[in-house]
């Protein structure tokens, strides 16, 4: 036997065939990627196509073939050292919808999985419900692992990764998961008492790995998105039966975070938390009479400016208007003076209902950055202990219905304090760090916040959002607002998602007031993810590198930190104003086309900057043995020569199995739309 069989082999009995056990199925073993759930209800008559059931815990079984360890230990040719059993009950995938369920399915388990009738069966530590999109497979989903929801990837970092559930307890089979897969808002009607009395575990939590939203647009076109209403019905009725929501948050502090409701009310009793005026807008007034709506709005909120800095404001007011449970930055759209904002509320509120959320904020001038507060519940350290990391993120011009040049959105991109310094602020390292010192000093007021308003030390992550605007005399401190209060979910902005992981399963074991089966776990240290390209502060490290060799002038010092940036492509076009115009930099016409070099296919090495091809490198204060790191170009798949109606696939997802093109043609590796 293997050690990690976990069974000691003077335990290890022959199994007969027809004998009854009971298995430990987890679905995610399936050879081709499948799902298969244990229907909660088979007997359903709703007509649904949601999959709702067990995805991973104990099954009664009968063992399909005979199994003895005596053979396994004399032949080490054995084809497959696990059990083969059929599984009780009735079976479905939501990917791939058969005629009917599966009733019966057959099961290769490993042996310490196994228990036959009699033996006591391992106590269920922890009961999970997952909550989730149906369709894992599609690859359109595959972007943005740290916070899409319909990224299957994101879900089983979360489930069966480093510091998971199946980490901690898959071994001894000591927990459960019971799974809804959702293909729309009345699906979510289906999960209710009856899942929460088949969650037998100790400790009983939700995860809900779905988007909220309040427009039906955006139902039908994003995936994962759901009727906020029903999403929270679902979440605060399993929050009665004592499921606990553990993903992303209670249901109470959720509705606050995701519907931006906290924004009006701190800007207005709480100046000292540094959030923009908001004022909300009533959907229905403006239904009735927009034009007054409009002008309603404008006026509270200049009132609000003029009690706030006793001086009045101009005559162009110039603001943001944003929808609540909205994502990815989607709803957001400036304006100035009263014409744009009825208009951009036209725009924004054609087909919500009247309860949607919507308000209006003034707008925060010159904003140079983000800096972001990626943060963790520490239960081993404490009950309101909070570990965090800052990370900066550059801006990107907004593009969605914007025609205002100057309104700029965060980026994916991050930068370390130096790159910061060296782009934004001239160079002056003591205002980015004046910058970082406050945002922590407001860091630490707004789990003050928490805890007033009577939601507890957040949990299991979260993440505090802060504009950095320019100030007008460069000798003095930027200006710091709050923008974003973002629930556990969202993006981990380049870092990696060990820490939120482990918090996540310490939040789903920690029952106040019920002694624990198990100590929380210490948090790993956050580190940069390996899904984002080299990580932040390489780049960096290369620049010094260069520069130490040969001490070249502060001017271009600071071009070689906007070249290397840390994703190692090219940030010249949105960086380039802030040193001077290309041709003046790069030397002459000819390297205005950034896109020739970048497109290098030679090897990743050091190269003198004056011999790179087509570039006439006479920089000021240049000398010749400065080097640059031009990384390796990205190599490009060939597409392997699919049939027929395969021959329009993408090449992306040309190494990928897909079992429906299976099913169909037999093409063992092609991908899909």
């Amino acid at each position: 036997m293997r050690p990690s069989d976990g069974v000691a082999a003077a335990e290890v009995r022959t199994l007969a065939q027809g004998e009854a056990v009971r298995a430990f199925y987890h679905a995610n073993d399936h050879p081709d990627g499948f799902r298969f759930v244990r229907l909660l209800d088979p007997e359903d008559s709703t007509g649904s196509k949601a999959v709702i059931g067990l995805s991973t815990g104990w099954i009664p079984a009968t063992v399909a073939e005979d199994w003895n360890p005596d053979v396994l230990k004399s032949s080490s040719d054995a084809p497959e050292r696990r059990v083969l059993v059929r599984l009780h009950g009735t079976f479905a995938d939501a990917y791939q919808q058969d005629p009917a369920p599966v009733v019966g399915m057959y099961w290769r388990v490993e042996r310490n999985h196994i228990r036959p009738i009699g033996v006591p069966q391992p106590p269920a530590e922890l009961s999970l419900l997952v909550v989730r999109w149906w369709d894992y497979w599609n690859p359109k989903s595959k972007r943005s692992r740290s916070h899409n929801v319909a990224n299957e990837e994101m879900l089983l970092d979360v489930l069966q990764g480093p510091h998971s559930p199946q980490e901690a307890m898959h071994e001894q089979g000591g927990y459960e998961v019971h799974s809804a897969f959702i293909r729309e808002s009345s699906d979510l009607k289906r999960v209710g008492a009856s899942m929460a009395t088949s969650m037998r575990g100790h400790c009983r939590a939700g995860l809900y790995f779905l988007w909220p939203t309040q427009r039906p647009a955006q139902e039908r076109r994003l995936a994962g998105a759901v009727s906020e209403s029903a999403m929270l019905e679902l979440m605060q009725c399993m929050e009665g039966e004592g499921v606990r929501s553990c993903w992303p948050h209670p249901s109470g502090l959720y509705r606050q975070l995701a519907g931006k409701l906290w924004t009006a009310i701190a800007s207005q009793d709480h100046p000292e938390l540094r959030v923009p005026l908001t004022v909300m807008v009533d959907v229905r007034t403006w239904r009735s009479n927009p034009s007054g709506a409009a002008e309603a709005v404008t006026e509270e909120l200049r009132a609000l400016q003029t009690a706030r800095t006793g001086t009045s404001p101009g005559s162009q007011l110039r603001g943001v208007v944003k929808l609540g449970f909205s994502w990815m930055g989607e709803d957001v759209r400036p304006f100035t003076g009263l014409q744009e904002l009825e208009k951009v509320l036209q725009q924004m509120l054609d087909g919500c209902s009247d309860d949607v959320v919507c308000m209006v904020q003034e707008r925060v001038e010159v904003v140079a950055c983000e800096f972001r507060l990626i943060c963790c519940r520490d239960l081993a350290r404490g009950e309101e202990t909070v570990t965090w990391e800052l990370v900066r993120m550059r801006q990107k011009p907004a593009k969605q219905g914007c025609l205002d040049s100057s309104f700029s959105l965060a980026s994916h991109d991050t930068m370390t304090a130096a790159e910061t310094a060296a782009m934004l602020f001239g160079g002056n390292r003591a205002v980015v760090e004046a910058a970082e010192a406050e945002v922590k000093r407001l860091g630490n007021l707004w789990l003050q916040w928490f805890r007033d308003q009577g939601f507890g030390t957040p949990g299991p992550a979260f993440r505090l959002d802060f504009l950095v605007a320019r100030p007008t005399n460069p000798q003095e401190a930027p200006e710091v607002w709050i923008v974003e209060l973002c629930e556990c979910g969202g993006s981990l902005c380049g870092l990696g998602h060990h820490p939120r992981t482990a918090a996540c399963l310490n939040e789903c074991l920690h029952v106040l007031g019920r002694p624990a089966g198990r100590p929380p776990r210490s948090l790993p240290p956050f580190h940069p993810s390996a899904e984002h390209g080299r990580g932040a502060g390489t780049g960096t490290a290369v620049v010094k590198a260069a520069v130490a060799a040969s001490q070249p002038s502060s001017f271009v010092s600071r071009l070689l930190a906007v070249l290397c940036s840390p994703s190692g492509r090219l940030t010249v076009r949105t960086q380039i104003s802030e040193i001077g115009p290309v041709s003046t930099l790069l030397g002459g016409p000819r390297s205005t086309d950034t896109r020739k070099f970048w497109r290098c296919t030679q090897p990743s090495r050091w190269l003198p900057l004056a011999s790179l091809p087509e570039w006439p490198w006479s920089m000021p204060g240049l000398e010749p043995g400065v080097c640059l790191w031009v990384p390796r170009a990205p190599e490009r798949k060939r597409v392997p020569d699919l049939p027929g109606p395969h021959r329009h696939l993408r090449e992306s997802e040309a190494s990928r199995r897909c079992f429906p093109c299976r099913r169909v043609c037999g093409v063992a590796r092609c991908n899909m739309l």
